[in-house]
């Protein structure tokens, strides 16, 4: 008899729990008929027949495993498990995937461009298994947009690593970016182009060459990199152009069938659209009158008669203090009366100050009634448009 060992890590700490045996270390389960057949030697015979062992649970555990340590981010342990995932199930798009994606996770500096480079080869094995292997479009969409975020991810996650290491030299940083910006800008580029190859997603295509070209800071420090970005806009720019034409194009379509059921409506309803057509014609004659009577009002301001009489006096004024500055010593009654003279004037302009203001202020208020009055207009005015040109 063997002693019980787990398949999947190795312990023989198993414990019988409700039924089944548990793996204490990495939780993995066992029916009491797959315990038999792993404490037994060799084959068992049951019924005249050898029993062959079934790897579905062993799967089944090795996907709860690795799907554990990938929600945990552990990549280390996650790479682990993927990899004993696709020894078992190679058409597994997950294993294929992240058995790679996650032992690139663990790489040293010098090797950034090497792990992109590992990245980019399996992006078409990957997506040819999503196609082959998933049953409905919308699981096909799910772990293609699974993949594709955990590409951009990962160059998110080497980006920092690359240029936090670009030496201090002009030489050391054009390496640097030869060895690890590149493959990074190519891995990207290179998704780009397989969505489109197995997906004929140009949505989703647009945005990673968008990302792409926000490498641009980096990448066009050298030739190879100033490529990648010329590939990357070329294949942006059309994509750019014809979601913008249909975009415009659908607004035009939404727009002209919005305009035919309008009118379609108004076809049929020809009496209310006269009356409001006529009722609007009726308010723009009236707003064009009122605008004149605040043009009137608007000249009546600039030409007050007070205002006039108050700069003849100010003149007037101004005539009797020169004549008053320019008297002798000796010519103090003559002073006296030119003084009061000059007073007299300044309390008759204080006077039209006030009646100047009275004036204005009495103005302004029938400039604000007529300007209310106006609001009113144009608020209806505006509503028989809206009633006139809405959606039907």
């Amino acid at each position: 008899m063997k002693r019980l060992t787990c398949e999947m890590c190795g312990s023989t700490d198993l414990i019988k729990q409700d039924g089944v045996f548990v793996c204490q270390t990495c939780g993995c389960k066992y029916s009491i008929e797959e315990a038999k057949k792993m404490m037994v030697e060799g084959t068992v015979d049951v019924s005249g027949s050898t029993v062959k062992v079934d790897n579905e649970r062993k799967i089944e555990n090795l996907r709860t495993l690795a799907d554990r340590a990938k929600a945990e981010g552990d990549t280390e342990t996650a790479a682990k498990y993927f990899e004993e995932l696709l020894k078992e199930d190679p058409n597994n798009w997950e294993a294929n995937f992240y058995t790679i994606y996650y032992a690139a996770h663990n790489i040293k500096i010098a090797q950034i461009g090497s792990a992109a480079n590992r990245v980019s080869n399996i992006i078409d094995t990957v997506f040819g298994l999503i196609k082959e292997t998933l049953a409905t479009q919308e699981e096909q969409n799910a772990a293609k947009e699974e993949v594709a975020g955990a590409v951009l991810n990962f160059a998110s996650y080497l980006i920092p690593n690359a240029t936090n290491h670009l030496g201090d030299s002009l030489e050391s940083m054009h390496e640097a970016l030869e060895n690890w910006m590149v493959p990074i800008g190519l891995m990207c580029l290179h998704l780009g182009d397989s969505v489109i190859k197995y997906f004929e997603d140009y949505e989703m295509a647009e945005k990673i060459y968008g990302v792409v070209c926000n490498f641009k800071g980096m990448l066009s420090e050298v030739e190879s990199g100033r490529q990648i970005l010329n590939i990357a806009n070329q294949r942006l720019e059309p994509m750019v152009e014809a979601r913008e034409k249909k975009e415009r194009e659908e607004k035009e379509a939404i727009a002209a069938a919005a305009k035919k059921r309008t009118e379609e409506y108004w076809a049929c309803h020809t009496e209310e659209r006269q009356q409001l057509e006529t009722e609007k014609r009726d308010l723009l004659e009236n707003r064009k009158y009122l605008n004149s009577q605040i043009e009137e009002l608007r000249k009546k301001l600039d030409a007050i008669p007070s205002i006039s009489m108050r700069d003849e006096k100010q003149k007037m004024m101004n005539e009797l203090k020169g004549q008053l500055k320019s008297l002798g010593f000796f010519k103090g009654k003559e002073k006296k009366n030119l003084q009061s003279r000059i007073d007299e004037l300044g309390h008759e302009m204080e006077q039209l100050t006030v009646s100047i203001e009275n004036e204005k202020s009495s103005i302004h208020h029938k400039i604000n009634e007529i300007t209310d009055e106006i609001k009113k207009v144009d608020k209806r005015v505006g509503e028989i448009a809206i009633e006139l040109t809405k959606e039907r």
